[in-house]
């Protein structure tokens, strides 16, 4: 970490704080990642401000040259557009000089601040040199945490985190040992498998131990009780999710189970105080349900009864291993769940918390009794303490992305997951790949939608606070909605007068379908559909939305015309989102099965058209002029593909690997375009809180 003689400098217009990491205007101010923030230093310390791409790498990046070209890059433009959402004209902060690298224009000139700050600033800069910063976090102002439960009392509690980890890339999925001396943690540096990794907290000289050289994508570690071994979820060639146990002393490594399902921001695997029992959660025909594994025996059994298409998904030990809590999700909604009796022929479960929203991950602090989650809310994601005997909760932390979460019980930490996220969205010739427009801010720009009737791009953002639908036009965003509730993916029409979405109204049970003119004159609320409703698209003619709905037990499309208000059904096999052809087929996806099907609709019948799509990527696909272009992700790029009319498959464009956010990552443009959102920074870090 680069060290500077002061905590605040005045440049230009604006002034940088160190320890905070931001850059402020009169009337506004920006924060930074850390890397990013790390190039503005050495901007403010290099002669004449001048930073080449070589230095760059060899000193933020440690001369990894693979990384550190587009690294740099990325900086540099982040920090542009900070210094231009502040007001700054294009050119006035920073300067390219070709073949070389960028030089800072504004003046520059350290602030001089009382003893106190000082001592604040000589502090700060002794734990930079050994690798523990300490980043002041001030909790907002307490908002009131909306649940389903009248019962729940929320509070507020500051606490200050400390940076753990700060390496390119991403690092997440803490797991420590029991004697709180060593996290072990999955990390993916940039266009690299991510693989499991275990660091000394004691030592911060100490150099990272990599578990194993298998080359197999690793995830979501946990010790063994007695510190000797780590169970985790890999990842093979075919795909399969397998959960091994690595031993730390003989460089062993066995596989126990196979089956278990692989999902980012969960705790999939818990290891019992007394060493015998595994819990994981494993993938059955239509559900994700909780194991056990008696490593005695070496025998499973089924702990967690979902219904249909409810997946079982993170999972901890609480008090003292009597009990597990899981996180339980269905569609948009999660409940927490305990089980008291897991180790019983016959098990009960107790459903104590839903939410209309996605719990991810739990951790369990045995000694003050609590259960640390992290959930959505207002735009944010919020970590929270519950008090399991009385449901009082206590609002830890808020950020703008998920993460992980892991107790170490021997210095009473919670440890953490904070991603560096700003999304963009950018719209991109097919033939050349060359940059038409970007929409971009300080705030997250998400999956923006073409509008042919105006040439504007419809998009997802939460510049407001909260998420809302937002239009921009040549040089204008304007908000199309206002606190009507969380707001989900805008389909268009065709010719541009309608969108079209999900939304989950504040203080209501039920989402509705929400339909609405581009310009908002014309508002329609369709809340009596009768069943879960999510991912609409539009019909050719624009007369009809399909959307995807869950009635007698499975998912399928349905169809809803806009004349006469009614709703028939069109598929129910697993479907999650449809778009319609120009010979009126459907191409869809399934619910957790990898692929794109056509389903002809006098027939009646499927046909896969390919198995090169993610699950995850449910919505990244569209129909233009007969063609299919859809998102294809290897370990190493991801891909703008076209399946041609004799179905035979291109690559179109080429991107850096998870550049592009899932979900509906990909979306048609004006003739020639595709319109993308792109990660702007793909990085996080681990953090640490005491309790």
């Amino acid at each position: 970490m680069i060290e500077v003689p002061h905590r605040k400098y005045q440049v230009g217009r604006w002034q940088v704080d160190c320890a905070r990491m931001t850059i402020s205007s009169a009337e506004k101010t920006e924060q930074l990642s850390a890397k990013v923030f790390e190039i503005l230093k050495l901007f403010i310390i290099s002669k004449e401000h001048i930073v080449s791409k070589d230095k760059a790498i060899e000193v933020i990046w440690l001369g990894n040259e693979g990384v550190g070209k587009t690294g740099f890059t990325n900086a540099v433009w982040q920090l542009r557009k900070a210094f231009t959402d502040l007001g700054a004209e294009p050119d006035e902060v920073f300067a390219t000089i070709q073949k070389v690298g960028y030089q800072m224009l504004a003046d520059i000139e350290g602030i001089e601040e009382n003893s106190v700050n000082n001592e604040f600033v000589s502090r700060y800069s002794k734990a930079a040199k050994y690798g523990a910063v300490a980043v002041i976090i001030v909790v907002l102002v307490a908002i009131l945490i909306r649940f389903m439960s009248p019962t729940i009392q929320v509070e507020k509690v500051t606490q200050h985190a400390t940076h753990i980890t700060n390496y390119e890339g991403i690092e997440k999925q803490p797991n420590i040992s029991p004697d709180g001396a060593f996290m072990a943690f999955q990390w993916r540096p940039l266009g690299k498998t991510q693989q499991i990794y275990i660091k000394n907290l004691q030592n911060s000289e100490a150099p990272l131990r990599k578990l194993t050289t298998e080359g197999n994508r690793e995830i979501s570690p946990v010790w063994s009780p007695t510190g000797t071994e780590i169970a985790y979820q890999k990842i093979l060639e075919n795909k399969e999710c397998v959960i091994s146990i690595y031993s730390l002393i003989s460089n062993e490594n066995r596989t126990v189970v196979n089956g278990c399902k692989a999902a980012s921001n969960t705790n999939p695997l818990a290891w019992s105080k007394d060493g015998k029992t595994l819990v994981y959660n494993k993938v059955l025909d239509n559900r994700v349900a909780i194991f056990s594994y008696d490593l005695a025996s070496n025998s499973e059994k089924q702990v967690s009864f979902p219904k249909e298409n409810h997946q079982d998904l993170s999972v901890t030990f609480v008090e003292n291993d009597e009990k597990l809590v899981i996180v339980r999700s269905y569609i948009e909604s999660s409940e927490l769940v305990v089980i008291s009796d897991y180790k019983q022929q016959n098990v009960s479960e107790n459903s104590f918390l839903q939410l209309e929203a996605r719990m991810l991950s739990i951790a369990w602090d045995e000694r003050n009794k609590k259960l640390f989650v992290i959930k959505p809310e207002n735009g944010l994601y919020v970590l929270v303490s519950i008090d399991l005997q009385n449901n009082q909760q206590q609002l830890i932390d808020e950020t703008a992305t998920p993460g992980t979460l892991a107790v170490n019980n021997k210095t009473h930490e919670l440890f953490f997951t904070r991603h560096y996220s700003k999304e963009h969205v950018e719209e991109l010739a097919i033939d050349s790949g060359k940059l038409i427009r970007r929409v971009a801010s300080s705030s997250r720009d998400l999956y923006g939608h073409y509008v042919s009737s105006d040439n504007s791009i419809l998009f997802v953002s939460n510049r407001s606070g909260n998420w809302e639908v937002w239009q921009r036009n040549q040089y204008v965003s304007t908000q199309r909605t206002d606190n009507i509730g969380t707001v989900s993916i805008p389909a268009v029409s065709n010719n541009g007068s309608w969108f079209a979405m999900r939304v989950d109204p504040t203080g209501e049970k039920q989402p509705y379908l929400y339909i609405s003119k581009i310009d908002g004159s014309e508002v329609i609320k369709e809340d009596n559909l009768g069943m879960p409703i999510q991912n609409p698209s539009w019909s050719v003619d624009e007369q009809s939305l399909y959307f995807s709905g869950f009635k007698d037990g499975k998912w399928g499309i349905f169809k809803y015309h806009m004349s006469t208000q009614k709703v028939e059904q069109i598929t129910h096999s697993g479907e999650v989102f449809a778009q319609e052809g120009n010979d009126g087929d459907l191409y869809v996806s399934r619910f957790d099965l990898n692929g794109i099907w056509k389903f002809e609709l006098k027939s009646n019948t499927f046909t896969q058209i390919t198995k090169d799509f993610r699950s995850k990527d449910f919505a990244s696909f569209y129909v233009k002029e007969d063609h299919l272009y859809f998102l294809k992700r290897t370990e190493t790029q991801d891909l703008l593909m076209k399946v041609n009319k004799d179905q035979s498959v291109e690559v179109v464009l080429q991107f850096d690997v998870l550049s592009i956010r899932p979900y509906q990552g990909i979306s048609s443009g004006a003739d020639g375009s595709v319109i993308i959102t792109r990660h702007g920074v793909l990085d996080a870090d681990i953090y640490s809180l005491p309790l």
